[in-house]
């Protein structure tokens, strides 16, 4: 009994800590892609959002 308590116990902490691995993976990527935008001021090609100095303004059009 004891035993299958344990296992169960080592596989939710096993999930967990991968779950918060690829978590934080994915925050950290959009982290840095929003930082590399924001420096290099490129504008989305589909919503014409320009982002520049972290800030989203829309695009003049014309």
């Amino acid at each position: 009994m004891r035993g299958i308590l344990v296992s169960i116990f080592v596989i939710t902490w096993y999930l967990f800590v991968i779950t918060k691995i690829i978590l934080f993976k994915m925050f950290a990527l959009t982290l840095f892609t929003d930082l590399f935008l924001s420096l290099k001021g490129v504008t989305d090609p589909q919503t014409e959002i320009a982002v520049y100095d972290g800030v989203q303004r829309c695009k003049p059009k014309g």
